[in-house]
This record gives C-alpha cells, sequence and structure tokens, in this order.
C-alpha cells in the first residue's frame, strides 16, 4: 500500500490550505529562514541515502548514462512543458491573486508544479516504496513538502493544492511501475 505517496500528496494539500490561509502573517524573513532549513535537511537526506553505498562506481556511472540519455533527449524540456501544460489547464479556472501578475503566477506555479511533481526525492521515494515497501523517504518530504506549499500558498492561493493531484499520480504509476521493475532485479536473480 502506497503509505508515503498518500501522506505525501495529503502534506502538499493541507499545506497549500495553510498556507493560503495564514500565509499573508509570515514575514519574508521567516520564509526565507525555512527554505535554508529545506536546504539543510534535502543535503542532508541525501548524504544519509549515499552513507551505505556499497558500488559507488556503479552509482556513479548510472548518474553520468542517466544525464546523458536525460540531456540527448532534452528530458527537462519534456518536464517544463508538461507543468507548462498543466499550469495552462489550471489557470484556465483559476485567476492570479490580487497583488500578482499573470506572468509572474504563471511562472511560480510551473516552478511549484515541477517541484512537487517531478523531484528527485519524491520520484527516487516513490520507486523505493513500491519496490520495497520503505516509505521513509517519501514521510521525511511530506515534512518538507508541507512547509513548501504553505509558503508556495501564500502567494499563489489555494491552487497550490490543486498540485496535490497531479503529483499522486504521477508518483503511484511509479509505485506500481516499481513492482514491474524489482522483481527481475533482486540479490537473488542478479548477476
Amino acid at each position: 500500500m502506497p503509505i508515503g505517496i498518500m501522506i505525501n500528496a495529503l502534506s502538499v494539500l493541507l499545506g497549500g490550505i495553510f498556507g493560503a490561509l495564514g500565509g499573508k502573517k509570515m514575514s519574508a524573513n521567516f520564509k526565507d529562514g525555512l527554505n535554508m532549513a529545506f536546504g539543510v535537511c534535502s543535503m542532508t537526506m541525501g548524504i544519509y541515502a549515499i552513507a551505505p553505498m556499497k558500488n559507488m562506481a556503479a552509482v556513479i556511472f548510472a548518474i553520468i548514462i542517466g544525464t546523458g540519455f536525460g540531456l540527448l533527449i532534452h528530458l527537462g524540456d519534456w518536464i517544463n512543458r508538461g507543468a507548462a501544460q498543466m499550469q495552462k489547464f489550471i489557470s484556465r479556472f483559476i485567476n492570479a491573486p490580487t497583488g500578482l501578475d499573470r506572468q509572474t503566477f504563471d511562472a511560480t506555479l510551473v516552478t511549484v508544479i515541477v517541484l512537487f511533481c517531478a523531484s528527485g526525492t519524491g520520484i527516487y521515494g516513490s520507486l523505493t516504496e513500491g519496490m520495497n515497501g520503505d516509505a521513509t523517504i517519501l514521510i521525511s518530504k511530506s515534512i518538507l513538502d508541507f512547509f513548501t506549499a504553505a509558503i508556495f500558498a501564500a502567494n499563489l492561493g489555494f491552487v497550490v493544492s490543486l498540485i496535490a493531484i497531479p503529483q499522486f499520480v504521477i508518483f503511484i504509476a511509479l509505485f506500481f511501475a516499481a513492482h514491474l521493475i524489482y522483481p527481475p532485479h533482486n540479490p537473488f536473480n542478479d548477476f
């Protein structure tokens, strides 16, 4: 059962509501301080995930090959186009909040969609939970996402909460894809 995915989507939903309702009371200094803490937490999560690694050469090789392949097929452009399409769809129903011009609203919304729906931690966490049922990564990400959603919702409004829907769909697809990938690749039948 994808507990981590459900918790993560719920954290974005609730964080967006919390930020839209009370975000105007957060000072810019407070938001900046939280963003700094989020960066430290994210780096700590990455270091913790790398520390027990036994096959560093294979990981480095996979990162180089994956990056090269992603650049070759322009994966970043595809992700940005997908986020822009989601933003256009959402923007048909929701207007920019007062105090934000349409262009800033649209650009920030695309950033938020990519942040929540295509983050490395979310993808890795969804695959990990799908392969071995460990939701730790996504639960940790959920704490960060709650507050990140609140900060963005303070400026963008309730629209941030809606991003929980495509996030859930993308992460659940990765979760089930991991079920298909994992059985052929485990320590018992690996090279």
